[in-house]
């Protein structure tokens, strides 16, 4: 059985008006994690993911990749956190 990992990220780049919370969703949706991403008001996203701990290797890891071809990241701040449960992956503003 996979082991449920909860991360809190925070990703800095050209990560904003190229669609990265969109293609964040879609990752997100395609991995079976849930959670929430939103930008900030520092240019930055923040993600709230949770799932098996494979999959949410593979998020982070195409994350840092970029989860599409209009964005830029620079930088992925992981962090592991105790957080609340979610039912789906949202994308909120």
């Amino acid at each position: 059985m996979n082991r449920m990992i909860n991360y809190e990220i925070l990703v800095d780049g050209i990560v904003q008006g190229v669609g990265f919370r969109w293609a964040t969703k879609q990752l997100a949706d395609q991995l079976g994690l849930v959670g929430l991403v939103r930008n900030l008001p520092n240019g930055k996203v923040f993600i709230i993911a949770q799932g098996p701990k494979e999959q949410m290797t593979t998020f982070v890891n195409q994350l840092k990749q970029g989860p599409n071809p209009y964005c830029q990241v620079d930088h992925v701040y992981v962090s592991q956190k105790n957080i609340g449960d979610f039912h789906n992956f949202q994308v909120t503003m």
